[in-house]
């Protein structure tokens, strides 16, 4: 089975289901033409996967197989290597992720939030007179890729060349690589400016860091960092505004739905769990980071 075809599927939760039945907690499926690949269902052996580093390489320049030199995916999972945590194996990978873990421990929580409600606000605004949106596209997306980039002290302008960066990196049909390397330079232009002129900002925590080597090791961790608001908190994001509007149980899913997008409070979905099936084109990810998600998605 073609990957692009199981995220894509209309019910994704009843295509896993039958992936499992037929092949058990492991499953082929083809990356992209002629890229055959492993997906891995079941709990125990993904976390098997994720923590056995000795036997699980993240570093693709360990593993025996190839990709077709015309490939898209050389991108994400490139042999030439990419200098980033999550690309890294053993001492490596610590090494590159201390600096990471400390500087988010640095954010001040209440510049953050402000920061989100200002991105969210901002978004809402933009669509409000139209009577209709994309909540996926205008809102979960833009949400999650403004508010973290604003983290690192990018603009607005900034913001959003990234994120048409990612989803030429993540989407399909253009060209990946290129926009791998265009994301490079924005966030390597932002590596310098904050070096002549630091500000308080998570880019200024890791340029100061002396774990990292070089700028490239700060440019492809920061790219990580900024690329997971793509995939993983457009998914909860999404998951928390379908909760909303289709639950009945909550403020959002009756007829007051219009007054809680006026005054732009999601915070009564934040006490309960978010939708346990993930929409169209998102891939379902851990209870914990359902929660976490959930939480920043919530404040706003």
């Amino acid at each position: 089975m073609a990957l692009v075809e199981l995220t894509g599927a209309e019910d994704m939760v009843a295509e896993l289901r039958r992936l499992q039945d037929e092949w058990g907690p492991v499953a082929p499926v083809d990356l992209e033409p002629g890229v055959p690949g492993w997906l891995v269902l079941g709990h125990a052996e993904v976390m098997e996967v994720m923590r056995t580093e000795s036997v699980f390489a993240r570093d693709p320049r360990h593993w025996k197989e190839r990709l077709p030199l015309d490939s898209t995916l050389h991108a994400i999972l490139s042999p030439a290597g990419r200098r980033a945590l999550y690309y890294a194996d053993g001492a490596d990978h610590r090494r590159l992720r201390l600096p990471m873990d400390e500087a988010f421990a640095s954010l001040d929580e209440a510049q953050t939030a402000a920061l989100v409600r200002g991105v969210c606000a901002g978004l809402i605004d933009a669509f409000a007179t139209q009577g209709e949106a994309d909540l996926i596209g205008e809102y979960a997306a833009a949400v999650s890729f403004l508010a973290v980039s604003g983290m690192f002290g990018f603009d607005e302008r900034q913001g959003i060349a990234l994120l048409r960066c990612a989803h030429g990196v993540f989407g399909h049909g253009g060209d990946a690589v290129a926009a791998l390397a265009a994301m490079d330079q924005i966030v390597l232009d932002q590596v310098l400016a904050t070096r002549a002129a630091p500000g308080n900002n998570l880019t200024a925590r890791l340029v100061e860091h002396p774990s990292f080597e070089n700028d490239t090791e700060i440019v492809h961790s920061m790219v990580v960092a900024i690329c997971a608001a793509n995939e993983m908190l457009v998914t909860w994001i999404a998951a928390t505004l379908r909760r909303m509007l289709t639950d009945p149980g909550t403020p959002a899913g009756s007829p007051a739905c219009a007054a809680a997008w006026t005054t732009r409070s999601t915070r009564p979905c934040g006490a309960s769990r978010p939708w346990p099936t993930c929409p169209r084109g998102t891939r379902s990810r851990t209870a914990r980071s359902a929660r976490c998600a959930s939480r920043r998605a919530t404040r706003s």
